[in-house]
């Protein structure tokens, strides 16, 4: 995996861009690991989910199967 330079990031008004990924930046803040909710204008440039609520933990928990880490990133 390769380090971002600052040729690889995109920042302006609504959005985020990482390389070829593009992400949306209204409403980050509430957005966790397990967020779900309605995507609000999804064709539009100010897109945002607005999040309903998460997925428990512990029913992630008991179907994941297997876990690791990547070393010497």
């Amino acid at each position: 995996m390769k380090t971002a330079t600052a040729l690889d990031i995109k920042m302006t008004k609504y959005t985020f861009e990482y390389g070829a990924s593009k992400y949306f930046r209204d409403n980050a803040q509430n957005v966790r690991m397990g967020s779900f909710g309605e995507k609000k204008d999804p064709t539009g440039a100010k897109a945002y989910i607005d999040v309903q609520n998460t997925v428990d933990s512990d029913f992630v928990a008991k179907r994941v199967k297997y876990n690791t880490t990547l070393e010497g990133l």
